[in-house]
């Protein structure tokens, strides 16, 4: 049976990369043997009952950053790295990097570094006493440098979306191939009822590309305000960590007086629930971000394709991933400022036959990007090296 490791910083999380890693190592384990990498173990239970994810069958082995991963890789047949932004080198026979979205290589942080450690790695060179600690040193040298001589040790890359595909060819000169990660739940369609959704980990806009639960507030405050929305709500659901409780707290008191449901951490039966009886989907990641920077998008957007599944009508912000997804008329919209997804959630509010139209239109896209396509693929692609072992 062949050795797989997958590394990924963040399994706590379970935020969308986390998904996709999951859903990854859940399918390979069937044919596999999968060692997950990474500083924390995934909560086998949690990836279960919130994700529907079953990563079980996997071991667990311990990695603090991305040059222990780096060093452990040679010990597996296959290498996969599925941590955003990291520059671990690959030593395995077979290395596979999935990106999410690709870093940008230019990092001061990363010239100081050099500029600190790398005469002192040179000065022991010279006295002869290089210690295994100072070639460690010189190893996190290596993967902070803003080169990219770690990308050629990696035989594939594989990206999310043709968005992190264009971006991963400007910044990293390499090219992919694309392997659009599935949702985790098939969710039927139930009785709909009259409210919004939107599904998202709750944290601060200053460290990360948003889901912009605050901005989205906003948006509902003036609808809420005009006629023609009687006894409908939002409802913002997500996972929250603990260091984040005090932006939960900030949107809480944003929807302060308003028919607004805050909802961290929901299981994943509710969140099934939820998704079946929703009426709308909103999607905001990337509003009121800069466009030199990408990485603040929303690199695809498996949230969405949940929600389409369920028949849940999607308004998605137009840029990065959802546009992939969602076409613009016919099973959803795109907006680009708060008074078009104001207007287009009117108009599905105001319009019951136009809403069921693009609701059914929905569920049918939402099949292109399903599980049983994703599993057939990643079957393909790595048995396709198996063969070469």
């Amino acid at each position: 049976m062949t050795n797989i490791a997958i590394y990924n910083h963040h399994w706590a999380t379970m935020g969308g990369g986390e998904v996709s890693a999951g859903i990854l190592a859940e399918t390979l384990s069937k044919n596999h043997h999968i060692t997950l990498l990474g500083p924390t173990p995934p909560n086998t239970r949690l990836f279960k009952t919130r994700l529907n994810i079953d990563i079980s069958d996997c071991t667990f082995r311990q990695v603090e950053n991305d040059f222990e991963a780096s060093r452990v890789s040679e010990e597996f047949d296959f290498f996969i790295n599925h941590s955003f932004s990291s520059k671990a080198q690959n030593h395995s026979p077979h290395g596979t990097y999935i990106v999410m979205f690709p870093g940008n290589p230019s990092r001061i942080r990363s010239r100081i570094k050099s500029a600190v450690y790398l005469p002192l790695w040179k000065s022991c060179q010279l006295l002869g006493t290089v210690s295994s600690y100072f070639r460690d040193i010189d190893q996190k040298i290596r993967l902070q440098t803003t080169n990219l001589q770690w990308t050629r040790s990696y035989q594939r890359f594989l990206s999310i979306s043709d968005f992190s595909s264009i971006w991963t060819e400007k910044l990293w000169n390499q090219s992919s191939e694309l392997l659009y990660p599935p949702p985790s739940r098939q969710v039927c369609p139930g009785e709909k009822k009259p409210f919004i959704l939107s599904v998202g980990r709750f944290f601060d806009s200053k460290t990360t590309h948003s889901k912009q639960q605050i901005e989205m507030i906003k948006a509902f405050r003036i609808l809420s305000q005009k006629d023609g929305l009687p006894d409908w709500r939002l409802v913002l659901a997500g996972g929250c960590s603990p260091n984040e409780t005090s932006y939960l707290e900030t949107v809480r008191a944003a929807a302060s007086g308003l028919p607004v449901e805050i909802l961290p951490n929901v299981s994943g039966d509710d969140l099934a629930d939820l998704l079946a009886s929703s009426s709308i989907y909103w999607h905001a990641t990337g509003f009121k971000q800069n466009e030199n920077k990408p990485a603040l998008f929303e690199h695809f957007g498996i949230s969405i394709v949940e929600a389409m599944t369920a028949g849940s009508v999607p308004i998605v912000f137009g840029a990065g991933g959802p546009l992939e997804i969602v076409r613009h008329g016919v099973d959803g919209f795109h907006w680009g400022t708060p008074d078009e997804l104001i207007e287009k959630t009117q108009l599905l509010v105001n319009d019951t036959n136009l809403r069921t139209r693009l609701s059914n239109n929905a569920i049918k896209r939402a099949t292109l990007f399903g599980k049983n396509q994703y599993e057939e693929k990643v079957q393909s692609l790595f048995s396709f090296e198996q063969e070469r072992i």
